[in-house]
């Protein structure tokens, strides 16, 4: 195994906590999303409340 490519599985297995952060931050905005699209729909479709 040469120097280059030991380096260069090394410099991976250290990139996994970082692309798994990157992974659960990309599925965090789409759930932010899909959450602000049923926000903009309820605010869009239904009256407000009245009080008594």
């Amino acid at each position: 195994m040469s120097t280059s490519s030991l380096i260069s599985q090394l410099m991976q297995v250290e990139r996994v906590p970082q692309t798994q952060l990157q992974s659960k931050v990309t599925t965090q905005q789409k759930v932010q999303s899909a959450f602000q699209g049923i926000n903009t729909k309820l605010a869009s479709s239904s009256p407000p409340p009245t009080t008594c």
